[in-house]
């Protein structure tokens, strides 16, 4: 298994269509069936030397799906930004407890990360909200 750029070139005909050429002419039935079975709703055709795919427009609930897995993807990011707010805080009353900061600005320390999270967990349900839209504008 790897990465279709690992074993081809992809490129964009149109809008709607890709075109993906292989290096190695034994690997189109692979990569055909590989898309095929990927649960994306694609359609590959194999025109001999290269793999021709006509995305279809999307439907309301396609854009719903594409929505949730936005939303999966947001609060993955939100659980990698409590863990590296843990592995901080951790850090800082290791440095606290062996006398490297004092009391104060681990205190100040702490207050800065928390900024720095809550900041960090604002742009990214911003960044969320706007993806949303675009997902479900027609």
């Amino acid at each position: 298994m790897q990465a279709i750029k690992n074993v081809a070139s992809v490129s964009i005909l149109d809008p709607q269509t890709l075109n993906i050429k292989p290096w190695d002419r034994s690997t189109i039935m692979p990569i055909s069936r590989a898309i095929s079975d990927s649960g994306l709703g694609l359609n590959p055709q194999d025109m001999g030397e290269s793999i021709i795919i006509k995305v279809p427009p999307m439907t309301e609930e396609r854009r719903r799906d594409i929505a949730k897995m936005a939303k999966n993807l947001l609060e993955e990011a939100k659980i990698a930004l409590r863990n590296a707010r843990s592995d901080s805080h951790k850090d800082i009353k290791r440095a606290e407890d062996e006398k490297e900061i004092s009391e104060d600005q681990a205190k100040d320390h702490s207050n800065e990360l928390q900024k720095l999270i809550d900041d960090a967990n604002k742009k990214s349900d911003e960044m969320y909200k706007t993806k949303e839209a675009d997902i479900m504008k027609v």
